[in-house]
């Protein structure tokens, strides 16, 4: 580890020198602040070794000056004419000891260093753990939006239909093991209707459905699952809900979308042109997938099936 020895007193300086030598460690030595500075900032040395007397700058001065370039560097300060106010001062700059040009004090120099080497090799290997923990994070960081991206729709953000059927089966098998109940919607998209662009007809579907996504997101909690499950059908998953709290969320999402397609579109377009809800509940509708996914299905097309909000698209 290299050390820089900053004093004005040749012998002193060569002193110490020497016996830091002796003891393993590489020194360099200025006798002006001026040339311990450039010193300093061209071999970015961790420990510095400075009389707090030197030609050009005061030494609480030039301390500063270490501390400002490299916060983490650690500097011992000497000098031949101690007082109360010296050591404070040198402390409150960031020293890491003060000491005395005394044959004692020199004496007790190299168990300085030592020490100062120590906190050195405690932060080099800290913030080696920092950039290794940051390095792990940016890769879980990248790993979770790649999952993220795989297995969502991208104008929509909801999940695709590959997780549906996952997340489904399991809460089948925690919905039979428990003997909870558990709701679906599925929502038919009519991609026929079709709205004025700016310069030909687009599907009003493709309008309003990346403005329904947010809306639909924020009614659900975070333990329903919803899930474009194909380009004209959207499907919810209801954890712990039951036929009639299935009834008021299905009715809750046809009225904040109507409520958004009327702002987007900017048309009168009625909300059961553009969607139908259909829903069916574990286990009286259905043990399996198959059953309630196509109970719910048909529902949404067969008026009648389930009682709804009279509106003409809840079934």
């Amino acid at each position: 580890m290299q050390i820089l020895v900053a004093d004005n007193n040749d012998h002193t300086r060569n002193t110490i020198c020497q016996l830091l030598e002796n003891e393993g460690y590489s020194t360099i030595a200025a006798e002006t602040a001026s040339d311990a500075l450039s010193l300093f900032r061209k071999y970015a040395t961790p420990i510095i070794i400075v009389d707090l007397v030197l030609i050009g700058m005061d030494g609480l001065e030039l301390l500063e000056k270490f501390k400002f370039d490299n916060l983490d560097c650690e500097v011992i300060a000497l000098t031949s004419y101690p007082s109360l106010e010296s050591v404070i001062g040198a402390m409150n700059h960031g020293a890491l000891d003060y000491l005395v040009k005394t044959g004692e004090d020199l004496g007790s120099l190299v168990e300085t260093v030592n020490r100062a080497a120590e906190k050195i090799r405690e932060k080099i290997e800290l913030q080696s753990k920092i950039s290794e923990l940051k390095s792990k994070i940016d890769y879980l960081e990248n790993v979770n939006h790649n999952l993220t991206t795989s297995t969502r729709d991208q104008q929509t953000g909801f999940h695709n239909p590959s997780y549906f059927d996952e997340a489904f089966k399991s809460e089948i098998h925690r919905s039979s093991r428990n003997n909870r109940q558990f709701s679906i919607v599925v929502v038919l998209l009519n991609p026929s209707i079709q709205i004025s662009g700016d310069q030909f007809q687009v599907r009003a579907i493709d309008t309003a459905l990346p403005n329904w996504s947010k809306t639909i997101q924020d009614r659900l909690r975070k333990s329903d699952i919803v899930a474009r499950y194909d380009d004209n059908v959207l499907s919810i998953i209801l954890p712990e809900t039951g036929k009639a709290g299935a009834l008021l969320v299905a009715e809750s999402l046809i009225q904040l979308c109507d409520e958004v397609t009327q702002v987007v579109l900017g048309e009168e377009i009625e909300i059961a042109d553009l969607l139908q809800v259909g829903i069916a509940s574990f286990p009286d509708d259905g043990d399996n997938k198959d059953k309630l996914f196509d109970l719910a299905t048909k529902r949404s097309t067969d008026t009648g099936s389930v009682s709804g909000s009279g509106n003409g698209t809840l079934h």
